[in-house]
């Protein structure tokens, strides 16, 4: 069977525990996410998020860790907008 395509996939920047955290949040309400376990750069994460036709991909770094915010990128437009993770899980649930 085909595997299903993450709806969203995270990038954490160095503050991989606390990604890990977030991607538990995602997953409990039931969005598929991927993640980068690998350290990847964020262009090369971004080109296989790209690669994958994954719709969305969330940067988790220290700044957001610190505002409480996320970057969340629509992978088509390229639009980024830092939300907290209350309203991306609002986001990707709709």
């Amino acid at each position: 069977s085909k595997r299903t395509v993450a709806d969203v996939f995270l990038i954490p920047i160095g503050v991989l525990k606390v990604a890990l955290d977030v991607v538990a949040k995602l997953r409990s309400a039931e969005i598929n996410t991927d993640v980068d376990i690998m350290g990847r750069g964020i262009s090369k994460n971004l080109q296989y998020a790209d690669s994958l036709e994954i719709p969305y991909a969330l940067i988790v770094g220290e700044n957001e860790v610190t505002a409480g915010k996320y970057t969340l990128r629509e992978m088509d437009s390229g639009k980024e907008e830092k939300l907290p993770i209350t309203k991306i899980i609002k986001k990707l649930q709709s």
